[in-house]
């Protein structure tokens, strides 16, 4: 006999299970409801990772920028103090215009 489900007599056989396919069905909703589920999670998780790498660049911003003014606040107050120096004293070379050069790309 081939198959095993049915035989000559009523009730032979290997007995069926109940509600099989019930169950398949029940599993694979409960599997697309938590793939469902992750696909958020990692949408959240994505946007979080974007928030933070936006973060990051503007406080790599932020701190470029205070290097920035670390570095040239000595040299913008010595040329202050330098063109203090030279308005004191030079009083009577107003009239005549500053000069730029490589070293002194304003002049002063």
């Amino acid at each position: 006999m081939v198959g095993g489900h049915g035989g000559r007599r009523a009730g032979a056989g290997r007995p069926r299970l109940p509600g099989w396919r019930d169950e398949i069905a029940r599993l694979h909703k409960a599997i697309a409801e938590q793939s469902a589920r992750l696909a958020v999670q990692r949408e959240a998780v994505a946007e979080q990772r974007r928030e933070i790498a936006e973060q990051r660049a503007t406080l790599e911003l932020l701190r470029q920028t205070r290097r920035d003014a670390f570095e040239h606040a000595p040299l913008i107050l010595k040329r202050l103090t330098e063109i203090e120096r030279v308005l004191r004293v030079n009083d009577h070379d107003l009239h005549r215009p500053p000069r730029a050069s490589r070293r002194r790309p304003l002049g002063l």
